[in-house]
């Protein structure tokens, strides 16, 4: 399966749901491959349309639901199924037990969702899954059946973890003379808040990983230009690292900052893909903790997976400093996740307090913790 290339399956007993699904499907920049009304035709269907995902809408009855994705892990071990729990939710629906028959994620729909179409915040939700599946090819779940991606809503009252506040972890003297951003599903989101925080008048370059089809790097840079008046640019090869410019990896490259003799470039490559992804944060990580050292600051927001795990401790490791995102404020708390039980994060911050850090952090003020 290729960033651009995958194929999803859409099954749901609603017509007008389907091509609200599709909507969503093809705003991933994923391929909707066929629709489905019928549970009974969904096997049939996978073997004449050859979908890599399949997006199904739990029905009214739990045991037809578990069944048709037991049927479909078991006959297309390659084949991911995410599961939207639809409008007539059961009351005794197990997501755990879904996942357990071999679905990647659950997907819950808030009552506030719960109309013919999918609401905007379940159609994020689901584009999200199906950016990281597309191009990862894999999934946190698919490889740990009894565990949770973490995804929660964009509704606080559906969200069953507290808020963590900011705490500060160790204090640092020196200024970061970089921000290197990581981030995943939930991420388009987050980095557009974060950065509507941080002034034009902010000096230090920022380079952002975010794990995203080819097609839509570019457009995701001038989105965020856009939204938060910063200088946002897809990252070119050989690029003067130049301050004030915040630079986006191109999907499906790795993006690296290399000291030359006349200062930093930015430079892309096609090596193989890291954490199954490509653009890497650890890629990102390593050569920013190589170009700058003591002067690197790595922020790990919101995605699934573990990339930027290691490059943070190659951080950590230069004496640089690792902001993380909080669960509390995270749409997958699973990239912030792995680093803080790492034990590599300075501190745990909540994203309306991310870019208030990142500007403390430039600029060597260590006050009190928020």
């Amino acid at each position: 399966m290729t960033a651009t290339g995958a194929r999803v399956l859409i099954v749901d007993e609603s017509s007008l749901r389907r091509r609200s699904i599709a909507s969503s499907v093809e705003d991933a920049g994923c391929e909707v491959a066929g629709l489905v009304g019928d549970f009974a035709l969904i096997h049939s269907r996978v073997q004449s349309l050859l979908p890599h995902v399949v997006v199904l809408t739990a029905t009214k009855s739990n045991s037809v639901t578990e069944n048709a994705v037991k049927a479909l892990s078991e006959s297309n071990p390659d084949l991911r199924v995410v599961v939207l729990s639809g409008m007539d939710l059961p009351v005794n629906f197990s997501s755990r037990r879904v996942r357990t028959a071999g679905a990647c994620d659950v997907i819950a729909e808030t009552p506030n969702d719960r109309t013919i179409a999918i609401a905007s915040q379940t159609a994020e939700t689901l584009a999200g899954v199906l950016q990281h599946i597309a191009a990862t090819g894999t999934s946190e779940i698919q490889r740990h059946p009894d565990q949770s991606l973490g995804i929660r809503s964009k509704n606080p009252s559906t969200d069953t973890a507290m808020h963590t506040t900011s705490v500060r972890v160790e204090s640092r003297s020196r200024p970061a003379e970089i921000v290197a951003i990581a981030s995943s599903t939930g991420g388009p989101e987050a980095l557009e808040e974060l950065l509507t925080g941080i002034p034009n008048s902010f000096v230090p370059p920022i380079v952002i990983v975010q794990h995203i089809a080819a097609d839509f790097s570019a457009s995701l840079a001038e989105r965020l230009s856009r939204k938060t008046g910063l200088d946002v640019r897809e990252a070119s090869n050989e690029a003067q690292l130049d301050s004030g410019i915040v630079w986006v990896a191109p999907g499906g490259r790795h993006l690296e900052v290399k000291s030359r003799a006349l200062g930093h470039r930015l430079v892309l490559n096609d090596d193989a893909p890291e954490n199954s992804c490509r653009p890497s944060a650890d890629v990102l990580f390593r050569s920013v903790a190589h170009s700058f050292g003591p002067h690197a600051l790595s922020v790990v927001l919101t995605g699934l997976g573990s990339d930027g795990c290691a490059g943070a401790r190659c951080i950590r490791e230069a004496d640089g400093y690792v902001l993380a995102q909080d669960e509390a404020t995270s749409r997958v708390w699973s990239m912030p996740r792995h680093v803080i039980e790492a034990g590599l994060a300075d501190m745990v911050v909540g994203l309306p307090d991310m870019s208030a850090e990142i500007i403390r952090c430039c600029r060597s003020v260590r006050g009190a913790t928020q």
